[in-house]
């Protein structure tokens, strides 16, 4: 339908795997996403009125992790590059004077803390983005973001009740936040709020 209209259109499966290729070998160096939200009655037309575009940015590292990682194309740290530090470093971005892509005294505190193998069941009506339009509802994906972290604040926490339990606040009597073993990965941003930085975590 509409929602998968996008540009550059979807290609074929031979196309496909060109790409998984290129992003093994190193030939693509980025993975990003535009993110265009529409509105619902905008998407509701035929086919050649709608408009170009989807709603990318609350899918794409689930998407990276299920369709790349999980399947044995690169490794998560590797995902993490080229979503995140090498967009950084190939752009020479920098904020307040202080490079990103790095955790270091005195920068900017932009981290995402996400579950890896965490399973989830995208559903667009629990999107924090105000617009529906992804062609990926219903569908199951593993990687889930729990929190996420701007300049030192808590930006967005995972709410969704079709996703696991969320840890429970230090101190408590829960077995799951103490279990956890936190693991942080340096990594930085091509576009807000994609975070500089990135912590996971295995129980």
């Amino acid at each position: 339908g509409t929602n998968a209209k996008m540009n550059p259109p979807l290609r074929e499966a031979v196309d496909v795997e060109a790409i998984k290729a290129g992003i093994a070998d190193g030939t693509i160096d980025c993975i990003a996403t535009d993110h265009a939200p529409h509105t619902l009655t905008e998407k509701d037309v035929e086919f050649q009125l709608a408009p170009f575009g989807i709603v990318g940015l609350e899918t794409s590292l689930a998407l990276t992790i299920t369709g790349l990682v999980e399947t044995g194309v690169i490794t998560l740290e590797r995902a993490i590059e080229l979503m995140a530090s090498a967009p950084a470093r190939i752009l020479d971005l920098q904020y307040g004077g202080f490079e990103t892509g790095v955790l270091r005294e005195g920068g900017y505190a932009d981290i995402c803390i996400f579950d890896p193998k965490a399973e989830w069941i995208v559903n667009p009506n629990e999107f924090h983005s105000l617009s529906r339009n992804t062609p990926f509802a219903g569908m199951k994906l593993r990687g889930l973001v729990k929190k996420t972290i701007w300049r030192g604040s808590v930006a967005i926490r995972s709410v969704s009740a079709t996703m696991p339990d969320r840890p429970r606040k230090p101190g408590s009597s829960s077995t799951t936040w103490r279990r956890t073993r936190w693991r942080a990965i340096a990594s930085s941003s091509s576009c807000a709020p994609v975070p500089p930085v990135t912590a996971t975590w295995s129980s």
